[in-house]
């Protein structure tokens, strides 16, 4: 992880969704995007230290605490700042906090969420979302607690290296959740960005020229709002993609946020997308120096 920045948190991972969808059909009524759209379980693996450089949302009565206090781990080197966002996560214990995550794997055993040493953005070790085979399915981490001061205007960055082929449909690495439903989704359809919103029925996506690099480490930032609702995303800096959903919606308070990686249609290969340095707040964090 980073000598900037550092502190345990939380990450919430993207639901599975068993629909199957390709870019480049006419994007939902009230999807808008900006111009130039194009269609508005497992336990931690051991490893060397060192880089490359390169269960439902909790409700009522589950005995969840909201998690609104901001986080005070030093960072790795125990010389930087504590974390100065409402969360933040570098997976420098090694493992998953089980009182601050939970899994969401499945359709395939082999599918896991690990935190291991192998591949990190900075320290000595990342998250690593991993589906096996062509199969595909999902394997993602979930936030166990709620943000109140985020319900409804949410800032997140997370450094990721993903391997997701170009030919994969409908994917999803970053799902905000209300209850046990996904609202806001940042993901790709065959390589291109694709912005989607769910309402209470069916879902909304569109799809965006840009893409979320692929095997290397972006600093990827992304906004969600109730309001509209709209999605903003950012890699290293430069605006990806603006979403805004025009049609009329009741959007439910935010709950949980997903990361990792699910598939909506079958892979050609394996798919690994490794998280590092998350961080969650009410405005803007921008990207590790």
């Amino acid at each position: 992880m980073t000598t900037t920045t550092r502190s345990l948190g939380l990450i919430a991972l993207a639901l599975w969704a068993c629909s199957s969808d390709s870019p480049g059909g006419a994007a939902p009524p009230g999807a808008q995007g900006p111009a130039g759209a194009l269609e508005a379980g497992a336990p931690a693996e051991a490893g060397p230290a060192g880089s490359d450089a390169g269960g439902g949302a909790p409700g009522p009565g589950d005995g969840a605490t909201a998690l609104d206090a901001h986080a005070t781990d030093a960072a790795i080197d125990g010389a930087g700042p504590a974390c100065k966002a409402l969360f933040c996560e570098d997976f420098e214990t090694g493992k998953l906090d089980a009182a601050r995550w939970e899994l969401d794997v499945g359709y395939d055993a082999a599918n896991t969420v690990t935190v291991q040493a192998t591949k990190t953005h900075h320290g000595g070790y990342a998250a690593r979302a991993h589906l096996a085979n062509a199969g595909g399915g999902f394997a993602n981490i979930r936030t166990k607690a709620p943000f109140p001061k985020l319900a409804s205007d949410f800032w997140g960055r997370a450094y990721v290296f993903h391997t997701i082929d170009a030919t994969v449909g409908h994917n999803a690495l970053v799902k905000m959740e209300s209850g046990a439903g996904g609202v806001l989704e940042v993901g790709q359809s065959q390589g291109k960005v694709q912005l989607t919103f769910y309402p209470p029925s069916g879902e909304a996506p569109a799809g965006y020229a840009s893409s979320i690099p692929e095997a290397k480490w972006t600093c990827l930032e992304w906004h969600m709002a109730k309001a509209a609702p709209q999605i903003e995303l950012f890699a290293d800096g430069v605006s990806l993609a603006s979403y805004t959903y025009s049609g009329a919606a009741t959007v439910p308070a935010f709950t949980a946020i997903k990361l990792g990686i699910e598939t909506h249609s079958s892979n050609t290969s394996t798919d690994d997308v490794y998280i590092d340095d998350v961080a969650f707040d009410a405005a803007r964090l921008g990207c590790l120096q």
